[in-house]
């Protein structure tokens, strides 16, 4: 195996085993606590506002070097 294949393999297992929502659909619907009803339920009245979101941070301008550190909570 290359290892661009093994990076690929490695982000597939990580996004598959690691991504927060399918843990926490996981943990919530084996303990009984909601139903995969539910959970379906909130993603359809749910906007897929993370893709958008990525998808306007990617359209946007670069931002001037004076404003990198602008809304930045830690002193330096």
């Amino acid at each position: 195996m290359t290892s661009s294949s093994t990076g690929a393999d490695e982000v597939a297992q990580a996004r598959e085993k690691l991504d927060c929502l399918k843990r926490f659909r996981a943990r919530v619907t084996e303990s009984g606590e909601l139903t995969t009803d539910q959970l379906d339920a909130v993603d359809r009245r749910s906007p897929p506002s993370s893709t958008a979101a990525v998808d306007e941070a990617k359209a946007a301008p670069k931002p001037a070097a004076t404003e990198l550190l602008t809304d930045v909570y830690v002193t330096y």
